[in-house]
């Protein structure tokens, strides 16, 4: 039976804050740029925000928080919430109970 993989806490992204940079990231330089509603949201801030998190030595962790703990909102490790639920659909069509999807199992789009 294939175990299920370990999915990323909080207290282990805030763990891997502190420990870089005496726990500073970029996202803290302005952090109302990850979490606009969407009707405050441009593409200068989605950009600005994308940005910071591609010189964040945690992006990648950040990222697996959200994936595993199904973030609605906000910018997480350089993706906003579509890119992630897009990023999510295709990791599912990719794999099914572990095992790679065969050309045949692949659902008709």
């Amino acid at each position: 039976m294939a175990s299920t993989p370990k999915k990323t806490t909080h207290d282990e992204l805030v763990t891997a804050i502190r420990e870089e940079q005496d726990g500073y990231t970029p996202c803290m330089e302005a952090p109302d740029l990850f979490f606009l509603r969407d009707d405050q949201t441009s593409y200068t801030d989605e950009k600005a925000a994308k940005a910071m998190c591609g010189r964040c030595p945690v992006a990648a962790l950040c990222l697996d928080y959200a994936l595993d703990n199904n973030e609605q909102h906000g910018i997480w490790g350089g993706l906003g919430q579509r890119q992630r639920m897009s990023l999510k659909r295709r990791e599912w069509d990719r794999t099914r109970n572990g095992k790679p999807l065969t050309p045949r199992q692949k659902p008709m789009v």
